[in-house]
């Protein structure tokens, strides 16, 4: 099976500096743009499926790429929503918030959990879930995965057969968080 991640293209929050997690916002200009721009990068390589988190701003990333093909098939899937910030969705990265919330759970930032929201541990488990649904549904196939930075931090330690407290290394042997607009791929 042969994975490509892509993280969605731009959309206000992202922009403004916003934590927008489950915020269904659509994609900004610029967002737009690097939509368009992506058809290119995308055709370079043929995918037999297509999967989206339910965000729209997922949809409307690879939107102009399916618009070249005839009749792709594309999945929207739950397990690849972005994590759920819950009380916290909407803060303003910086602010003091996220970080005074875990010092006072006396957690680490991994297994820290936002009120009505989840922890990178529960981002975690969704992406092993689903990457052994994949590999049982999908083990020939190539994939294009279009999701949010938490979910494919996680899928990317799934895959790459690493721990969830490697989450935040930057370093190699670990790739950067993905950026948006950012393809990756990888053979499993």
């Amino acid at each position: 099976m042969k994975l490509y991640l892509l993280r969605h293209a731009l959309i206000p929050e992202n922009e403004n500096g916003i934590n927008g997690s489950w915020t269904d916002s659509a994609l900004s200009e610029k967002g737009e743009a690097q939509a368009r721009d992506l058809t290119g990068v995308l055709s370079r390589n043929t995918y037999d499926l297509f999967i989206v988190s339910p965000l729209q701003r997922t949809q409307q990333t690879i939107q102009p790429y399916l618009d070249t093909l005839g009749n792709p098939e594309v999945l929207v899937d739950e397990l690849v929503i972005e994590r759920n910030l819950g009380d916290l969705t909407n803060t303003i990265k910086g602010d003091g918030k996220i970080e005074k919330s875990i010092r006072e759970s006396g957690l680490n930032k991994i297994e820290w959990r936002p009120s009505s929201g989840e922890s990178i541990v529960d981002v975690y488990g969704r992406a092993k879930t689903f990457f052994e649904k994949i590999k049982k549904q999908y083990p020939n196939k190539t994939l294009l995965i279009c999701s949010h930075r938490n979910f494919l931090r996680c899928l990317e330690l799934v895959v790459l057969h690493k721990s969830i407290e490697d989450f935040y290394i930057e370093e190699p042997p670990m790739p950067a968080i993905i950026k948006n607009v950012e393809l990756r791929e990888y053979e499993c």
